[in-house]
């Protein structure tokens, strides 16, 4: 849900309006802002890589696939999943300081 709400997040910011899911909307915001295109494209892909692993651990154990068990993954797996996360973390921070979210009261 991050990567959802900070493409559309965004989509608003730049006032984007013909993207039609989130992966169209992180290749829009990129050409939109080429200064950060490499993150907007690591978001992308981070959506990708958590959208399979939902997508295989819910064919898997017959449910939503919410829920990865990670002794089930191999290295190579886990080293994506904390990327994906890595990439979270990343535009969360964008956010923060794009819209300066510090400098709301608590």
């Amino acid at each position: 849900m991050p990567l959802i709400d900070a493409a559309r997040l965004l989509c608003l910011s730049y006032q984007i309006q013909d993207s039609i899911n989130t992966l169209h909307r992180f290749e829009q915001i990129a050409l939109v802002a080429p200064e950060n295109e490499s993150l907007f494209k690591a978001c992308g892909t981070a959506f990708k890589i958590l959208l399979r692993f939902r997508t295989v651990q819910g064919l898997k154990h017959e449910n939503s696939g919410r829920y990865i068990l990670l002794s089930e993954l191999s290295k190579n797996d886990k080293l994506q999943l904390k990327n994906s996360f890595k990439s979270i973390q990343e535009i969360q921070a964008f956010i923060h300081t794009r819209f300066q979210l510090s400098q709301l009261p608590s």
